[in-house]
């Protein structure tokens, strides 16, 4: 519907086609392949939940009993990021990367970081985890947007949390990616 809607009243014409583009892949960090602490195989299949998740929001939305509550725990098999609140001295407010899922849902879950670049799960690991991590956000931000560094009081960034709390680290890397190219679009008619 939203694509007909824009062909129509924005004239839009755009296709995909694969370009290549500076990613992140996540490896695991450690050469004996040990884990962090905050990165726990779970006896979940998160594949199966999500499909059967994603049919039942297909028939019904809001899904049945209401959007989730933010401040109780996360679903089985999602996630979310939000100010960790647990340090009320801190300086500056920590951030909370939460919840479960599969490697490949963990590498769509550090999207939310702003880390600059598309994120891709090389990791090789199978099944679902539970992950956890803390970081600074700003000082995470800090040399993506200027020549600043992080501060004496910063928390750490999302690239060492990763590293040092899941054992896993981001790999800087080229690929290609699915890319949208604009053909041609105008301005929306008065009509």
């Amino acid at each position: 519907m939203m694509r007909a809607l824009l062909a129509d009243r924005f004239k839009l014409a755009a296709h995909i086609e694969k370009r290549e583009q500076d990613i992140f892949e996540l490896v695991v960090a450690r050469r004996d392949g040990r884990l962090g602490e905050g990165l726990q195989p779970i006896d979940l299949d998160c594949a199966r939940v999500l499909e059967e998740r994603l049919t039942a929001q297909a028939t019904t939305f809001p899904p049945p009993g209401g959007l989730p509550d933010v401040a109780a725990p996360a679903l089985p098999c999602s996630y979310r990021m939000g100010r960790d609140r647990s340090d009320r001295n801190a300086s500056r407010p920590g951030y909370v990367l939460d919840g479960s899922g599969t490697m490949e849902d963990l590498a769509r879950a550090l999207r939310l970081t702003n880390v600059g670049r598309i994120i891709v799960n090389k990791t090789n690991l199978t099944g679902s985890f539970r992950f956890r991590i803390s970081f600074d956000l700003m000082a995470t931000l800090a040399p993506l947007r200027a020549a600043t560094s992080p501060t004496s009081d910063s928390g750490p960034t999302v690239f060492s949390a990763i590293q040092d709390q899941l054992g896993l680290k981001l790999q800087a890397s080229r690929a290609p990616v699915d890319t949208l190219v604009i053909d041609h679009i105008e301005r929306p008619s008065e009509d």
